[in-house]
């Protein structure tokens, strides 16, 4: 029960919100510029973001 509790404290936590952040910020960058076929750009943006 209390590892449960601990699991669910950690996904309401501001680590946890950060993170999604940062890893949403750096990826979906690369995706647009993936799509329009500026695969280096995008990687260069997403750094850029990090």
């Amino acid at each position: 029960m209390k590892q449960t509790q601990e699991i669910k404290s950690f996904f309401y936590s501001q680590y946890f919100a950060d993170g999604l952040r940062i890893t949403i910020g750096c990826i979906v960058p690369v995706l647009i510029f993936a799509t329009i076929g500026q695969f280096t750009n995008g990687t260069i943006v997403s750094l850029g973001l990090f």
